[in-house]
């Protein structure tokens, strides 16, 4: 039988505060502006990006599986093929599946990498580590 553990992401204030602004602006455009309303477009998909990133951020491990899922895009990751996993780091290129700075860099197959932020992060690092004793962890 296999568990099932869940974990949300913890969530960057600065996201929160461009995604009220980002709304705001919306609704001050709706009410104010005059003429055709073609300027929402643009900020339409930042706001449902935004939306998805903080609402939709969240990691499960079920089996030896870890998945992941951020607003509209999801995957997962074989818990056995992580090789190592970096604390306190920001990961500036590559695949982010995060709402926050200062996580956690899964250094995974050869050469691929993956950005999450767990709220239990000592939590997430134990049920890695107890289906695969080999992860390093470092920092």
């Amino acid at each position: 039988m296999n568990s099932t553990t869940f974990f949300v992401s913890r969530k960057s204030p600065f996201l929160w505060i461009l995604w009220g602004a980002l709304i705001l602006l919306a609704f001050w455009f709706l009410l104010f502006a005059e003429g055709p309303r073609w300027g929402l477009l643009p900020m339409f998909v930042p706001i449902v990006l935004l939306t998805g990133t903080l609402f939709r951020t969240d990691y499960r491990i079920e089996g030896d599986q870890l998945f992941y899922r951020t607003g509209f895009f999801r995957g997962s990751v074989a818990i056995l093929t992580i090789r190592k996993i970096e604390r306190n780091q920001t990961l500036w290129a590559g695949y982010k599946a995060a709402a926050a700075t200062r996580g956690l860099v899964i250094h995974y197959n050869q050469f691929d990498d993956l950005y999450v932020t767990p709220q239990r992060e000592d939590d997430f690092l134990t049920s890695l580590k107890r289906i695969n004793p080999a992860i390093e962890v470092r920092g």
